[in-house]
């Protein structure tokens, strides 16, 4: 027998309920968008994972609008946040032993090997003005660099798995400097390249061919930033990795100004716009877990920045 509500109870009901429909709504608006989790849970710091959730809950409201297709990039995030304009993507580990932990060590070497070569090649071709052969040549930089990530990454974790963590840490902090001067070669090398576009003939063959090398080999410089911010992350070491992240926003903030001097589309220039504040956003998650509020700031303030440049 169902007893009707009083007047008291009636309003208390209705207090309750306002009090929970945010709750309720996000909740909703998470099962429609599986898309979307900012993974705010992982960030410590009550007043700022109070924020994230927030910022997420406008994210699962326009995602739920558009028919459970996401339409922004989480803001404020931790570590495992989705979606997020990332240049890489964390590979999936496959099923790890003893025999392919050696596997995967041994194949690192052979990498590296690769990329030497590969740089030596390409700029050699570059010079010799074969910017077509050049060009095939960074493809294949490009694929060796990923599969470098990815060998690395099951070596790592794998080694994770077997050993813990002191095991894991060791063989990222191995990669990490291997990565570093990788990293720095084609940082330097695109810059290289960038003079070159700048100084060429106004229109000519040579400055097309060093448009499309800088910025090839740029984009690979970005990837790689990426790339030792999670090794970074890999490592345990907080601080190492939201510098890591902070020197990838920059990347990213100067790949989307080069975006505006060369092909200007707008879609370019907002995915670099967009992948720097994720990546300032990430550096933020790092800080928080050094306690450094200034730190902590500074990086929510320059991905709010570079969200308004023109």
């Amino acid at each position: 027998m169902f007893l009707p509500l009083t007047s008291w109870a009636a309003r208390c009901f209705a207090c309750l309920l306002i009090l929970f429909m945010p709750l309720l709504s996000a909740a909703e608006s998470n099962n429609s968008c599986p898309a979307v989790d900012c993974d705010c849970e992982a960030i410590a710091q009550p007043q700022w994972q109070a924020q994230c959730l927030k910022a997420q809950a406008q994210t699962y409201s326009a995602c739920a609008a558009n028919g459970g297709v996401p339409t922004q990039y989480c803001t404020l995030q931790g570590p495992n946040a989705k979606p997020v304009a990332f240049a890489a993507s964390k590979p999936v580990l496959d099923n790890i032993t003893a025999e392919t932990l050696q596997r995967d060590k041994r194949q690192l070497v052979m990498l590296n090997w690769s990329i030497s070569d590969d740089f030596q090649r390409i700029n050699e071709r570059e010079k010799q003005g074969a910017f077509g052969d050049a060009l095939q040549i960074i493809k294949l930089l490009e694929e060796n660099v990923e599969r470098l990530f990815t060998t690395q990454w099951q070596a790592a974790e794998g080694a994770r798995q077997i050993a813990g963590d002191a095991a894991a840490v060791q063989v990222w902090l191995k990669y990490h400097a291997a990565l570093t001067v990788i990293v720095d070669r084609l940082d330097n090398y695109g810059n290289e390249l960038w003079q070159k576009y700048e100084q060429a003939a106004v229109n000519s063959r040579e400055q097309k061919a060093y448009s499309v090398l800088s910025m090839r080999v740029l984009r690979l410089t970005n990837l790689g930033r990426e790339h030792l911010a999670l090794a970074s992350a890999g490592e345990g070491d907080a601080k190492t990795a939201a510098e890591a992240w902070q020197q990838a926003a920059l990347q990213s903030m100067n790949l989307m100004r080069k975006e505006m001097d060369t092909s200007g589309r707008p879609e370019r220039v907002d995915y670099y716009r967009y992948q720097a504040a994720t990546r300032w956003h990430q550096a933020s998650f790092y800080w928080m877990n050094t306690q450094n509020d200034e730190r902590i700031a500074d990086s929510i303030a320059a991905a709010n920045r570079v969200l308004t440049m023109q």
